[in-house]
């Protein structure tokens, strides 16, 4: 509780007054009084403002922004959906708050009982081992009582961290997730296990994840369009992207359609099977690609091929999976991935350009020409043909260089590198200004 000028809230000018009104809206009550101090040894009609402040812990901040509304308050039943979505049944969620509290109350008691122990006998004071070694008696009654707060506090730290952990655990979230959004998750848990394991935050955790599928799988796609584009300059082809930054076009990439070479590095076991590292990598594309063509996991994956048909990938034989076929090369330490379907690497790499501006959105599509999509779709023939060379450095330079004009320099350079590539196949590119969201679209004129 606080007396404070009651102009102090009714005329926030500064942000320390802003903030103080915030904290008062959020986690307390105020009752403005006129003339509380009327009668006072020192008189003064100022108005003040009582204030009534209720301290909340960490399971009452927005940590996340899958935790953002949580509170400890039930949730309505929810029907959770199979497939691809998170599934965890509602009486599993039940019973693990219900052991969750269990628990809790256990560890109360238990450590409870271990410091009324620890404080009634040192009450008793020194045992003759302890006098003459020194030790025990009243002091070390109050460090027990002191070591209470701390004990229990570290224990339910510990119980929350486990409850959380069987939420994420048993909602098969991480099973459907690649490593690199796995990673993500891992970054956000240090959050999202402060939260108290109730029913309602649980409900509102998973609620929030389902709310946010859509970026998680937009997510996963993108790592694994990088890992393909990182590893090997060849795998990647470029196009005149549809954003601009700092008055230039911006580049796009497109993962190659026919072919995808993977460094196959490290080995495990006596049987010189690629390791661990590289495993991870095709489970993240099975993951992947399962996921965009509607399936909950392949049934012929690149990560089990490497088990079931080991003899004749280690003798370089071409091998099936649901959606790829595949070589093994030992020797020089590559794996070379042919997608069966087109189709889907189509999507692969339209869904990878609208996330970063490369191609226009939904909305856009109908205000790019279309010349600008048979640029897009001609991107290899093109790459093929102009032997397209863009150094990372220069990629780096045009979307994170340290100055507007830096970025701008870099941007330029690429569309002339592009443009010149456009004009050896018979492309010439052409700007045309539309007003929309101070963007330019980029026109492309068949020769």
């Amino acid at each position: 509780m606080a007396i404070i000028n009651a102009e102090t809230l009714k005329n926030p000018f500064s942000k320390t007054r802003q903030m103080l009104v915030d904290l008062v809206s959020q986690h307390g009550t105020v009752e403005y009084i006129e003339g509380a101090f009327a009668d006072a040894e020192r008189p003064t009609g100022v108005e003040i403002a009582l204030v009534h402040l209720t301290k909340s812990g960490m399971a009452d901040e927005m940590v996340t922004a899958w935790t953002r509304d949580l509170k400890e308050a039930d949730r309505p039943h929810l029907e959770w959906s199979s497939g691809n979505q998170l599934a965890m049944p509602r009486a599993e969620i039940e019973n693990l708050v219900i052991a969750y509290r269990a628990a809790v109350e256990s560890a109360k008691q238990m450590i409870l009982a271990g410091q009324r122990h620890g404080y009634y006998s040192s009450l008793l004071g020194k045992t003759l081992a302890e006098t003459d070694h020194g030790g025990g008696g009243v002091n070390a009654a109050m460090n027990v009582v002191e070591n209470w707060q701390k004990q229990l506090s570290t224990t339910l730290t510990d119980l929350r961290d486990r409850a959380w952990t069987a939420v994420i655990r048993r909602s098969e979230l991480t099973g459907k997730l690649s490593s690199a959004a796995q990673k993500r998750i891992s970054a956000e848990f240090d959050q999202i296990r402060k939260l108290d394991f109730t029913l309602g935050n649980v409900y509102g955790f998973i609620e929030g994840v389902l709310a946010s599928r859509a970026e998680i799988q937009i997510g996963m796609v993108c790592d694994v369009f990088d890992m393909m584009t990182r590893y090997h300059s060849g795998n990647r082809v470029w196009y005149r992207g549809w954003k601009s930054n700092d008055r230039h076009r911006t580049a796009g990439m497109r993962v190659r359609a026919k072919r995808i070479v993977l460094p196959a590095t490290g080995y495990r076991g006596m049987d010189g099977k690629p390791g661990y590292e590289f495993m991870q990598s095709l489970r993240d594309i099975d993951r992947v690609f399962a996921m965009m063509n509607g399936e909950a996991e392949p049934t012929v994956s690149l990560e089990k091929s490497f088990d079931t048909q080991w003899s004749a990938l280690r003798n370089a034989e071409k091998v099936e999976t649901d959606h790829f076929f595949v070589r093994y090369f030992k020797g020089i330490g590559t794996l070379h991935i042919f997608p069966k379907s087109q189709d889907l690497m189509d999507r692969f790499n339209r869904v990878v350009g609208k996330q970063r501006q490369w191609l226009p959105p939904d909305v856009d599509e109908g205000k790019a020409s279309k010349a600008f999509w048979k640029q897009y779709d001609q991107a290899e023939k093109v790459d093929q043909a102009a032997k397209v060379d863009i150094h990372r450095t220069l990629i780096w330079e045009a979307e994170h260089g340290d100055t507007p004009e830096v970025r701008a320099r870099g941007a330029q350079k690429i569309d002339e590198i592009l443009q010149a590539a456009h004009e050896k196949v018979g492309i010439k590119g052409v700007f045309e200004a539309i007003d929309n969201n101070t963007q330019t679209t980029l026109l492309l004129e068949a020769a």
